[in-house]
């Protein structure tokens, strides 16, 4: 599960890179497709691995109260 949270969190931080790399060169039309798109799929990838590792801490908490 640890792996699965770190490619999750690498795929949201190249996510929130490439929508500013779009901002910053105004490549919006290069690229065809917007910063805020980018930035969009960075929040919610980061959000996805929060839950995930919330889920993960939650399972463990309840190891730990049931041994």
């Amino acid at each position: 599960m640890k792996n699965l949270l770190s490619i999750i969190a690498g795929i949201g931080a190249v996510a929130f890179a490439m929508s500013f790399i779009i901002r910053i060169f105004n490549m919006g039309q290069l690229l065809n497709s917007s910063a805020v798109g980018w930035w969009r799929a960075s929040i919610g990838v980061v959000l996805i691995g929060m839950l995930l590792a919330l889920i993960e801490v939650l399972k463990q908490l309840s190891k730990t109260k049931a041994a």
